[in-house]
């Protein structure tokens, strides 16, 4: 049958709820009715957490098995969007409204969805719970680049966002393999943006952690030996899930971690210029000239740094334009670098950096490859003519360095003129200071002087004082002659009449005796220009050790020979480094600004690589004296000397040093046994009491107790200075050496430790310093049974004790018997578990002349025992009582034992002829708990009825005890006693009593019970 009326779906289909899944990165719409899933615009979709301005738009793919529920998996950026928003759709904030437009789906009636929003339920939120994992990472720098030197950036790839402020980038290791055979940590890098939330990370790399890598080669260096290893909770996403522990390897690098190093060098004399070829690009501003040395064979000493050249640098050559001070340097340390073979050069590490900021290898002792001899002929550049009364010099400069010894003389003339030598003199038989320089001074002779000052118009002022020079005058040290300069365009004079010859060092003495520095130079010094600080003092030629002296100073008049005495200061630096102690070890060197000459011009420097060994060395055959007891610590255990020079710390023997009440007829005194030097070479002596000395120290009465009595006095086997020189013995003399600063002994002393001995009941106690056992208090001591007390009972203050130990640091109680039976009544202080100790301070004062009391240990800071030794005893009956009218049994023990454990079975007694072993019965209530020394124990009526047949009106009994029969509170069972008679028995007193009867009139018996044994 057909429908009569057919009405059409026209509703729109509702949203009436979704799930969210932050793991899964799966969205579900719950729908009121079928839909056509495959009509789902997912882009019409988003996510925001209104009121708030938080909105995420949705884009992944829709499926559905009903076309009710429809899961969206949402695309890996919309998964990593969401999540880098911690104020929408998180647990924390479960704000989280799903926003849809219209017609973002269609029913099966092609029905659309309105517009509009869901929020979502708490229960339908399911959070992020899985930890980011690594799953990339690259090293490069092509970004971030500062001024020349690039910037080496990690960048670090997870699998979903994270939260770069929780990043400890020490958990960050790189590595050279997966094993981690060579590896680094990170310490200084840092994040470059430390707030922004992605799956992404930049790590700028710090210059340390940069040469940290580099310097473990080959990490960094290709991509099959770069591996990055993340330790676990390094960092944590944006819902505070900790990443897990992995190790990469790199996906892909441009950083360069490989460090630049020289290829080749040559060399061009005529320039003269160095020119370097790295295996890279180097960055010239980087260049260390310092760390560049010039050598004329691979072993040997004669070697030369740069001081004031310059250098630049295309691409990977760097070149080094040699000064005109250093090329003199160079020329008078022949053959460095006369020919090829005799020129090397070595790189220290770090000589330069290349672009990257990646410091050079080193180079050791490298060859030049390419020598080009000096074939440029040197020119006189100028020239200056002195006379100071009889005396005539002149002054040549040079374009280069010349050899005096290539000078012929007669190939220099003066005229008067620029352009006419009508009236000249050619010199004959003038001389010229030895050396090598670019300024030679000429010494006119006699006759060449008289002869030019016997010339009317000739060399008398600057006006008519010419020179030329013919090609023999002089050669430079290739050999290559001189440029002359004709008599028709001569050189005129510079300067005329004004002494222009800087002074030179010919030698230095030092005696070391006397503390003498004697510098003699080649013409009179100006003593008021003289510079003590630039006087530099060191131990070879190329030093390795050097000072510069401070105060020493120089008194006297110009002359050529100066004399300086050296300051204790100075002389003691000498002796601690040690310089100058021999011959061997004395080297000089200074710069211009040393001294001047009286015309105040600058010294000729003795630069480094250049010094000048001492010529005269007189060793100190000089004793150390005793300046000074400076000071005395007995609290802390040392004491400072002051010396009058620097002396061996290795050489000091304390057991040579001796303490006394007074410098001479001491009433007492103290030698030492040993000692620590705590000081380094000095003229300060620092040494730390050895425990003996200290101990015996503390426990005198009558020596160093204050400043008045307490005085020093040495042997000269004490010790020596650096020459090996002895001291001088010292105080015994008047007025002695009382001590400066006496460091008066405030401190409490305090407890190390103690041990407790249960066997014999003895306490012994160690101090860190020694106590008088005289101011024994023992009731200001305690135990319990942990170190905080938490049960009260379980406490004991001590009521006596004793010590026969003298002033010490360890001091042995004895114990009282009752505090000892106490304390094991308590049932603790059993091991070593549950012995703490406790102390008021006046327990014990110290033996300083004002007493120390002691720390205080309270509850809460009690101190364990050390040494534990248990009850091993085992106890024993010292008496018992056999009442016969309470039908009793009282046991008497020495310590305290536990009830408990009573065997009662092992107890026998003798009364007449009658040996009973007790069979049975109980203790009385009052012998019930354990920690009692006497039990009372309630027969049995069997064996009160054995006894009393045995003997109604005993008069002595004999008791014997078993091995075993109880325990103490220790659980050592009691020694066996066997016939032990009773001093007290309480007879039988007490009438019986008939308790019970019985009539049998079969028999014709009656029964009676009595309470107590009755005679028939």
């Amino acid at each position: 049958h057909a429908v009569d009326v057919f009405t059409p779906d026209t509703k729109s289909p509702i949203i009436i709820d979704f799930k969210l899944d932050a793991n899964s990165g799966v969205l579900t719409l719950i729908f009121d009715e079928v839909v056509q899933f495959t009509t789902l615009n997912v882009s019409k979709l988003s996510l925001s957490n209104h009121p708030f301005s938080d909105v995420v738009y949705l884009s992944g793919t829709a499926v559905s098995d009903d076309n009710i529920n429809i899961d969206i998996i949402l695309s890996p950026d919309t998964l990593d969007n969401l999540k880098s928003r911690t104020n929408l759709c998180t647990p924390s904030l479960v704000l989280c409204i799903l926003d849809f437009l219209q017609d973002v789906v269609y029913d099966h009636s092609n029905n659309s969805l309105h517009s509009g929003s869901q929020q979502i339920s708490t229960f339908n939120l399911t959070p992020d719970t899985m930890g980011p994992i690594l799953t990339e990472f690259y090293i490069s720098t092509d970004e971030f680049s500062v001024g020349t030197v690039d910037h080496y950036v990690i960048t670090l790839i997870f699998d979903e966002v994270i939260d770069p402020s929780t990043l400890n980038v020490t958990e960050i290791v790189i590595q050279s393999d997966i094993a981690g055979s060579l590896s680094y940590s990170l310490f200084s890098s840092s994040i470059l943006s430390p707030n922004l939330y992605d799956t992404t990370i930049l790590l700028s790399v710090s210059f340390n952690d940069l040469q940290q890598i580099i310097a473990r080669d080959p990490i960094g260096n290709t991509i099959s030996t770069t591996f990055i290893n993340i330790g676990a909770s390094a960092i944590s996403d944006t819902a505070g899930n900790v990443n897990l522990d992995t190790t990469i390897q790199v996906t892909s690098h441009t950083a360069d971690f490989i460090q630049p190093e020289l290829v080749s060098f040559d060399i061009d004399m005529n320039l003269p210029l160095i020119t370097l070829r790295f295996s890279e690009r180097v960055n010239s501003t980087t260049a260390q000239l310092d760390l560049l040395t010039l050598l004329d064979s691979p072993f040997s000493p004669n070697t030369y740094v740069l001081l004031n050249s310059s250098i630049q640098s295309q691409s990977t050559d760097v070149f080094i334009q040699i000064d005109n001070l250093d090329l003199v340097q160079i020329r008078r340390l022949p053959p460095l670098f006369y020919s090829r073979n005799d020129t090397y050069i070595s790189l220290s590490t770090g000589f330069i950096l290349d672009h990257n900021g990646i410091i050079s290898k080193p180079t050791l002792n490298h060859l030049v490859g390419n020598y080009l001899m000096d074939t440029t002929s040197p020119e006189l550049l100028r020239f200056d003519f002195l006379f100071n009364g009889s005396i005539a010099r002149i002054y040549f400069v040079f374009s280069e360095p010349i050899n005096f010894t290539s000078l012929d003389l007669q190939g220099f003339s003066i005229q008067h003129s620029n352009n006419d030598d009508s009236i000249s003199y050619s010199l004959t038989s003038s001389y010229a200071t030895p050396g090598i320089d670019t300024s030679i001074q000429i010494s006119l002779s006699e006759d060449d002087t008289q002869n030019i000052q016997s010339i009317a118009d000739l060399a008398t002022n600057k006006n008519n004082t010419f020179a030329s020079v013919n090609g023999n005058l002089a050669e430079d040290i290739d050999g290559n002659l001189i440029l002359p300069i004709f008599n028709f365009d001569s050189l005129q004079v510079s300067n005329f009449g004004v002494d222009m010859v800087r002074p030179s060092l010919r030698n230095f003495d030092i005696d070391l005796d006397s503390n003498l520095l004697t510098l003699s130079f080649d013409e009179a010094v100006s003593i008021l220009s003289l510079n003590i600080s630039q006087i530099h003092l060191q131990d070879s030629v190329s030093s390795t050790s050097l000072i510069s002296l401070q105060d020493s100073v120089s008194t006297g008049i110009d002359s050529a020979v100066i004399f300086i005495t050296l300051s204790s200061n100075d002389f003691n630096r000498l002796a601690r480094i040690p310089i100058c102690q021999t011959r061997t070890s004395c080297f000089l060197t200074f710069p211009v600004n040393m001294i001047t000459d009286t015309s105040a011009l600058q010294v000729h420097p003795i630069l480094g690589g250049a010094a000048i060994n001492v010529n005269m060395h007189t060793p100190d055959d000089t004793s150390p004296s005793l300046l000074e007891f400076f000071e005395f610590n007995l609290a802390s255990g040392y004491l400072i000397l002051n010396i009058s020079e620097t002396i061996d710390t290795n050489s000091v023997d304390p057991k040579y040093l001796t303490l006394q009440t007074l410098f001479t007829d001491p009433l007492q005194s103290y030698t030492m046994t040993g000692g620590n030097v705590t000081s380094i070479d000095g003229t300060q002596l620092q040494i730390r009491l050895n425990t003996v000395d200290l101990l015996a120290l503390q426990r005198n009465e009558h020596l160093c107790t204050q400043r008045g009595n307490c005085y020093v006095s040495l042997s000269s086997d004490f010790l020596t200075d650096i020459n090996g020189n002895p001291i001088a013995q010292a105080g015994s003399v008047p007025p002695g050496f009382i001590v400066s600063n006496y460091i008066q002994d405030t401190q409490n002393a305090s407890l190390l430790s103690f041990d407790l001995d249960m066997n014999t009941g003895e306490l012994l106690l160690v101090f860190d310093e020694p106590v008088n056992p005289l101011t024994l208090l023992t009731t200001a001591i305690s135990f319990q049974t942990s170190k905080s007390l938490t049960d009260p009972t379980l406490y004991y203050r001590l009521t006596g004790g004793s010590t026969v130990s003298s002033i010490n640091s360890i001091i042995l109680i004895q114990l009282t018997i009752f505090d000892t039976n106490e304390i094991k009544a308590l049932d603790f202080a059993t091991n070593e578990n549950n012995s703490y100790i406790l102390l008021s301070s006046d327990v014990f004062q110290d033996v300083a002349v004002i007493p120390n009391y002691v720390n205080t240990i309270v509850d809460g800071a009690a101190i364990p025992v050390s040494t534990y030794i248990s009850d091993t005893i085992n106890p024993e009956l010292i008496d018992y009582q056999l009442d016969l009218s309470l039908d009793t049994l009282s046991l008497s023990f020495n310590e305290p034992i536990r009830p408990s454990t009573l065997n009662i079975s092992r107890i026998s007694l003798l009364i007449g002829t009658t040996n009973l072993t007790l069979l049975g019965g109980k203790l009385d209530n009052n012998s019930r708990p354990a920690g009692i020394q006497v039990l009372t124990y309630e027969l049995s009526a069997q064996d009160i009825s054995t006894l009393k047949l045995a003997d109604s009106s005993p008069t002595s009994v004999q008791l014997s005890i078993y091995y075993n029969a109880v325990l103490d509170m220790a659980y050592v069972p009691n020694a066996a006693r066997f016939a032990f008679t009773t001093p007290v028995l309480s007879e039988d007193t007490s009438p019986a009593i008939l308790v019970s009867f019985n009539l049998d009139m079969n028999s014709s018996f009656i029964l009676l019970t009595f309470s107590d044994v009755i005679d028939a």
